[in-house]
């Protein structure tokens, strides 16, 4: 049961920040910051540490899981996501393969040539930023450095890859 909550929760934190597998499974609970809704991402791709932003109902729903996890284990674990042994985080691979998994219980699965990773997530979140922004009327030549510093990309232009491919 904790792990079928963790996996919706992962999910939803990758979709709605941008964070790479590798990123979300690292997270201690520590490296939550509540007050600001924030991620510290210590040693991303490139050793890069970063400060990722989420959503109020993100951080809602992550404080709800984080007092469950903490309920369920009845005792203080230090991963945000840890596995079936909460001295450990879980793996990226295995996440990756619950995705995939889940991806195939959905009516979506049967009408794709080919099934999405769990990084297409980061991509969604991209492309649904760039969206509102365009959307909002919002100068997005302004708002892409900000957008690839949240990400942990070196330019804009890595950033703008992601977007360009769907359009």
């Amino acid at each position: 049961v904790r792990m079928r909550i963790e996996y919706k929760v992962i999910f939803r934190l990758i979709l709605t920040t941008g964070l790479r597998r590798s990123e979300a499974v690292n997270i201690r609970i520590r490296d939550v910051q509540w007050s600001a809704r924030a991620i510290m991402i210590f040693d991303g791709k490139g050793n890069k540490d970063r400060l990722v932003y989420m959503s109020e109902d993100m951080a809602v729903l992550l404080r709800e899981y984080v007092e469950y996890l903490l309920d369920f284990v009845n005792e203080e674990t230090g991963w945000l996501f840890p596995s079936f042994c909460i001295d450990e985080h879980i793996s990226g691979t295995g996440l990756a393969q619950k995705f995939k998994r889940y991806w195939k219980m959905t009516q979506y699965a049967k009408t794709c040539e080919k099934d999405p990773t769990i990084h297409a997530l980061r991509h969604t979140y991209v492309v649904f930023r760039m969206n509102n922004w365009i959307a909002q009327g919002v100068d997005t030549n302004v708002m892409l450095p900000y957008l690839s510093r949240q990400l942990g990309h070196k330019s804009p232009d890595e950033t703008f890859y992601y977007y360009h491919q769907v359009r």
